[in-house]
């Protein structure tokens, strides 16, 4: 057990991030406080508009040094619906606005174009639920597969996550 020099509560040790420079090798502040103080640091920065023209051009240098654009391809090899014409031209068809993303309940061709929208941070939360069976390309969750769009509708709401129907 240790205490949280920010918060003052006493967690367990798998509470606190490790770190070699410390004496019982755990940082003093809690994962929960570190978390929140990060969050804090980078919702500061991004107020800053040199800061963010940095971060965009250190990501695109770190995309381009570790050769993701090679990577994508490999992940999508088995993903045979992003070389369909209908996919790929669907964020211009629908004119998705800026923060806002297709989430595709199912890519089986004749569903390409039903989607929902959701903001961006909703999608990245509802995909970190589900898993995709590439044989059929539909949605697993724990619970079972999202066969239906009524069945995927129904666990995103259930997971406390908002769409739009288009």
């Amino acid at each position: 057990m240790k205490v949280c020099f920010k918060c003052g509560i006493e967690k367990s040790i798998d509470s606190f991030y490790k770190h070699k420079g410390m004496k019982d090798g755990h940082l003093n502040k809690c994962i929960d406080c570190t978390k929140q103080d990060v969050d804090k640091r980078e919702k500061e920065l991004r107020k800053n508009p040199e800061f963010v023209k940095y971060e965009k051009a250190r990501h695109r240098e770190k995309y381009h040094r570790l050769g993701y654009k090679e990577k994508q391809k490999i992940w999508d090899k088995d993903k045979v619906w992003k070389n369909n014409s209908i996919y790929k031209n669907l964020n211009r068809k629908l004119k998705t606005p800026k923060g806002i993303e297709l989430h595709h309940w199912c890519y089986k061709d004749r569903y390409l174009e039903d989607v929902v929208l959701m903001t961006v941070s909703d999608h990245r939360k509802l995909h970190s639920y589900l898993t995709l069976e590439l044989n059929r390309r539909i949605f697993m969750t724990e619970y079972g597969e999202l066969e239906t769009k009524e069945k995927h509708l129904a666990f995103i709401k259930s997971v406390g996550l908002n769409y739009l129907e288009y």
